[in-house]
């Protein structure tokens, strides 16, 4: 599959956010944010909220996503190796 025709989760938040129009930060060709310095995050305000690292990710994790999205697995590892266990 080419990779143009592959849709990470960043084009589709920034989408359903309108997050473009609403901070003037795009999306370059490989996803990352311009300007540069742009960060993105998911918070949840709530008292008992608690925030964790998540570990590295394990083959059938990989195998797993991959086949929810319909993605071949090399194209998951392209995006996801500096998470990858293995």
């Amino acid at each position: 599959m080419p990779l143009g025709r592959l849709r990470p989760q960043k084009p589709t938040l920034f989408a359903l956010l309108d997050a473009t129009a609403t901070t003037g930060i795009t999306l370059t060709e490989s996803h990352a944010m311009h300007p540069a310095s742009s960060v993105s995050g998911l918070y949840f305000s709530h008292p008992e909220s608690k925030y964790f690292a998540v570990g590295k990710l394990g083959k059938d994790q990989i195998e797993d996503y991959a086949a929810r999205k319909k993605m071949p697995v090399a194209d998951v590892e392209k995006w996801l190796g500096p998470y990858l266990d293995y």
